[in-house]
């Protein structure tokens, strides 16, 4: 993504290039009509003729910064109280030069990695769309699958004349590893929650749980 990916702060004092904006001569407040300062209030710099405005102008080419093929001149308005640059990617106002030339190149490298995390989220979300029916329909056969080994009653096998049957049983059921660490403690006690629900639900679960973990991770 370069500069030209997005749209730009709109400010009087950032210009394309190394141009002036176009001036005109004012003809609501002054009379005779005059030209006013495009970065300066009249406070700061009265309405005055254009061949003067011009010379203004030059000082304002001084302390101008040009970068990604824009210039940004000092801002005199009431933005802040004493004269800034505005960021051309951001709502940021610096006042010191040294610092608005450092800072617009971090803004816009951050910009990039935003934007490339939300294509990396839109294409997450896009594939576990398409995906969803066929985490269901592998769930719905995978509890099928686990209920006939865990229970042999359901799927015709006889119990009967297996004396370690009921030892085997306690063993699948016991014969699990201990949490490690807090985080594995919680979420082993999530489960007993996860396995009551419907398996629509819980692979609406899976979905949601995974895009938590995704935007707590990238954003």
């Amino acid at each position: 993504m370069d500069t030209e990916e997005h749209k730009l702060i709109e400010h009087p004092t950032i210009c394309r290039g190394s141009s002036f904006p176009p001036l005109e001569k004012c003809t609501n407040c002054c009379s005779p009509a005059l030209y006013h300062c495009p970065f300066c209030p009249p406070e700061c710099f009265e309405p005055t003729r254009r061949r003067k405005l011009l010379l203004h102008l030059e000082s304002h080419r001084k302390f101008a910064c040009s970068i990604g093929g824009y210039t940004v001149h000092k801002c005199s308005f009431g933005c802040r109280r004493k004269p800034h640059y505005h960021c051309l990617h951001c709502e940021a106002t610096l006042i010191r030069r040294r610092d608005f030339v450092n800072h617009v190149p971090l803004c816009l490298e951050a910009l990039k990695t935003k934007h490339q995390n939300q294509s990396k989220l839109q294409r997450f979300m896009v594939t576990d769309d398409t995906n969803g029916d066929d985490i269901c329909d592998s769930e719905d056969s995978h509890e099928e699958s686990s209920s006939h080994f865990l229970n042999p009653a359901a799927s015709g096998m006889s119990t009967r004349g297996s004396p370690n049957s009921s030892k085997g049983s306690q063993r699948v059921q016991t014969h699990m590893e201990k949490p490690q660490d807090c985080d594995e403690f919680y979420f082993m006690n999530l489960v007993k929650i996860f396995k009551r629900l419907t398996p629509q639900k819980k692979t609406d679960v899976r979905l949601r749980i995974e895009r938590i973990l995704f935007e707590a991770e990238f954003q």
